[in-house]
């Protein structure tokens, strides 16, 4: 690592290779993500099933729950299902860090109970969400305003007029669609900008690394937020991809006997899932923080000093 004081060297995390460098991980460890999965894989079953919108047994399906118990039951499944990717994110990080075998870091064991570093981590996981969310939402509000704002502006008087005639009937102008899609992507790009930046506090809490803090985090990922984003996005549209097409499946065939089997073969998507955020959160903070290349099983003499 270099040392206070210094002048930190411009490195650029290579987008591409990141990317597809995660998926090479997982394929090499096909074991180490049915040891570390197959708990929580079937926790994610269970908790799809009771607390999954697909489920036509559960009140919010079946039209016996009220609009709160429905936002209550959503919020539940949520925490709980983050509580569960905790599990398979700690031990994954430190799986792919001892791949590394950094100095410090290359005796890190990938299984045990979960404890108080799961529980730090799923903190800084929920302030990360917190924080997104909070950054969108404003972002979105301003943006969505400046829009609307501009666009009765050109629509002139008459436009104004007409939204003041009839409000309504002007709230439906398949303009303010298009214009609130808009507000939505402008708001998307700053809050997961910050939250990827920040979110290499997670690999250090989940190594017990000394360097797991917002700050430090925010100062690794100087100049390489953008590619972080392309970088993670690139990564988790294939599995994104997948895990949408089997819940549309899934949707459709509720009630059904296709239906439980696709709940599994989502669950098992979404815990790959998992393995693979973690995979590029790892190669982002190893990368970044301690200059480590993008393979893995690098020499332990070229990060010795980086430690």
């Amino acid at each position: 690592m270099h040392k206070t004081g210094e002048s930190k060297p411009s490195v650029k995390l290579p987008v591409v290779d990141t990317a597809l460098a995660s998926y090479r991980f997982l394929v090499d460890h096909p074991r180490d993500l049915l040891r570390i999965g197959w708990l929580p894989l079937i926790l994610v079953f269970a908790v799809a099933l009771y607390f999954g919108s697909f489920d036509a047994m559960t009140p919010a399906a079946s039209g016996q729950a009220t609009g709160w118990t429905v936002v209550l039951n959503g919020l539940a499944g949520s925490l709980v299902q983050g509580a569960i990717s905790v599990i398979v994110l700690v031990a994954w990080h430190r799986l792919v860090m001892k791949d590394y075998r950094i100095a410090g870091l290359e005796q890190q064991k990938s299984g045990g109970r979960p404890g108080l570093r799961e529980a730090l981590y799923f903190l800084q996981m929920l302030l990360l969400s917190i924080l997104f969310l909070l950054l969108w939402l404003t972002v979105f509000l301003i943006a969505e305003f400046v829009l609307i704002f501009g666009y009765l502006i050109v629509g002139g008087l008459g436009a104004i007029k007409s939204a003041s005639a009839d409000p309504e009937a002007f709230g439906q102008d398949p303009a303010f669609v298009v214009l609130g899609f808009i507000a939505i992507v402008i708001g998307l790009l700053p809050a997961f900008y910050v939250a990827l930046r920040l979110s290499l506090v997670l690999p250090a809490t989940a190594t017990e690394d000394r360097r797991g803090r917002l700050a430090q985090a925010w100062a690794a990922s100087e100049g390489n937020g953008w590619r972080m984003l392309f970088a993670t996005i690139l990564a988790m549209l294939p599995i994104e991809a997948f895990n949408f097409g089997i819940g549309y499946l899934a949707s459709g065939n509720s009630g059904n006997a296709l239906y439980y089997p696709l709940v599994l073969l989502a669950s098992i998507g979404l815990v790959i899932m998992m393995a693979v955020l973690g995979t590029v959160l790892s190669r982002c903070y190893a990368f970044l923080q301690y200059g480590a290349p993008m393979t893995a099983e690098i020499d332990t003499k070229t990060t010795t000093g980086l430690a």
